[in-house]
């Protein structure tokens, strides 16, 4: 009797923790999809709340705005899912390593609406192996209507040969806000692409891009007045943390979203995982 109620016991052990095992997966399932509803949900705020830009840039860095930060599914009185931890803008944007054909798309958004004041950016860059060239292309995103038509000026399309080590300085540009025939504009937002160019195997090193509030002056990118009149704001994605709760699981679902896609005026984002997931609109 002593052996068989030991068996017993063993397997009656074995069953609960299994049993447990079998409920916390169930939760982190149930949390996950609290954590991907809060980034539809976000998403669905900033599609159709009328935004033309995300977090209007009105919180700190590493803070995305006030808007619905969290919510409760279940009615429990317990938040099931926050974005508190979202981050509004980048300071300043780096990018390690980019390969020959590879772009990056910086937003600048915010200008034209006056809660962005940029006026100008500096962009760093090392050459990798062989001689990869830089283009730089601003294109703005708020369209002017000709001849029934949205017209979206590209007035800047550049291409750099010279990195930061053979200049002793970046490069710097201002936004022109202005359009074909040279008109000056309003403050207009802008997208700025930065792509390399060059043959296989080609790639640029450390890419820093800072934005301004003011033109780049006289002395460019070596003025002392210039390089004290850093401001970090609108520069790159927004980047959104949902963390979804459930019976003491938590779950944590990232997306990376540029803050206006100025072809189709809707929103995307991708989930990090072990593969990359694109969803969008």
């Amino acid at each position: 009797m002593a052996i068989l109620l030991s068996i017993a016991l063993s397997f009656g052990v074995f069953i609960i923790s299994d049993l447990r095992q079998a409920q916390e997966i169930d939760n982190s399932v149930v949390s996950y999809y609290f954590a991907d509803s809060a980034i539809e949900r976000t998403l669905y705020l900033f599609r159709h709340g009328g935004k033309e830009k995300i977090g209007d840039f009105s919180g700190a860095p590493d803070s995305l705005s006030a808007i619905d930060k969290s919510s409760d599914f279940d009615g429990d009185g317990l938040s099931d899912w926050t974005i508190g931890e979202s981050s509004d803008y980048e300071s300043t944007f780096f990018r390690q390593r980019l390969y020959n054909g590879q772009s990056v798309k910086l937003y600048f958004i915010g200008r034209s609406g006056g809660t962005n004041t940029s006026q100008s950016i500096k962009i760093a860059w090392f050459k990798g192996v062989n001689s990869p060239k830089l283009q730089v292309i601003f294109t703005q995103i708020n369209p002017v209507s000709e001849a029934g038509a949205l017209v979206y000026y590209t007035d800047i399309n550049k291409i750099e040969i010279s990195d930061s080590t053979q200049l002793n300085n970046p490069v710097c540009f201002d936004f022109k806000d202005k359009d074909i025939q040279g008109n000056s504009l309003p403050a207009r937002d802008y997208l700025v692409e930065l792509k390399v160019l060059g043959t296989s195997g080609d790639f640029v090193d450390n890419l820093v891009v800072t934005a301004y509030d003011e033109k780049k002056g006289l002395s460019g990118c070596n003025s002392v007045n210039y390089n004290n009149s850093y401001n970090p704001k609108g520069i790159s994605n927004i980047t959104i943390k949902a963390v979804g709760t459930y019976h003491g699981s938590r779950q944590a679902v990232y997306a990376n979203i540029p803050p206006r896609d100025p072809s189709s005026g809707l929103f995307g984002f991708v989930l990090f995982s072990q593969e990359d997931i694109t969803k969008g609109y």
